[in-house]
């Protein structure tokens, strides 16, 4: 019976590993015309500005190859518009920005293992929860919000950093609203 159903699970694996394969071979930016409304190339742009991956991760991800790539960044409207992405991610006034996306991708990458050790029946429970809740917090399902008596407090998703410094015992905390960078009152993806 367990033959079975590891034979089972390698098919519907390798069906979904076919399935995506096929999806992601398939480019979703038409590159010879540049249309700046186009939600998928400004998303390229946004993702080439903040430089957050390497670039020929980036263009499998649209499904484009190397060549295909570089033959989109010839075109001088999509130069400047990834050199702005990248002059606002760097400002000083998107700092608290680039502190939630860095560590929201610390968080992905991480997601498999902690996903593993909360499937665990071996993790002890009060583990699990807690990592539950951190989970969910970085997953943006736990949203501040300013006291009801507080007219003026500043609300929205709350991202919280606790650095404790082992020789001092010293610690610092990081408490950030998250805000959303505009360009011309524009939002930036």
């Amino acid at each position: 019976m367990d033959s079975l159903m590891v034979e089972a699970e390698s098919e519907e694996a390798q069906f979904e590993k076919h399935v995506y394969s096929l999806v992601d071979a398939t480019p979703v930016a038409t590159l010879r015309e540049f249309d700046p409304d186009d939600l998928t190339t400004q998303n390229l742009i946004n993702d080439l500005g903040i430089n957050m991956v390497r670039p020929h991760v980036i263009a499998a991800r649209y499904g484009l190859s190397a060549a295909q790539l570089l033959e989109f960044l010839k075109i001088p409207e999509v130069r400047r518009r990834i050199k702005v992405r990248k002059a606002i991610w760097e400002s000083d006034d998107n700092q608290p920005e680039r502190i939630r996306r860095m560590y929201g991708q610390l968080t992905l990458e991480s997601a498999g293992v902690a996903h593993k050790m909360i499937a665990d029946p071996l993790t002890p429970a009060a583990l699990r929860v807690k990592m539950l809740e951190v989970s969910g917090r970085f997953g943006g399902a736990d949203n501040r919000t300013g006291g009801a008596n507080n007219a003026d407090a500043v609300t929205g998703p709350m991202f919280s950093v606790q650095f404790v410094f082992s020789g001092t015992g010293k610690t610092e905390s990081i408490n950030v609203i998250q805000q959303t960078p505009t360009i011309d009152g524009e939002p930036i993806p």
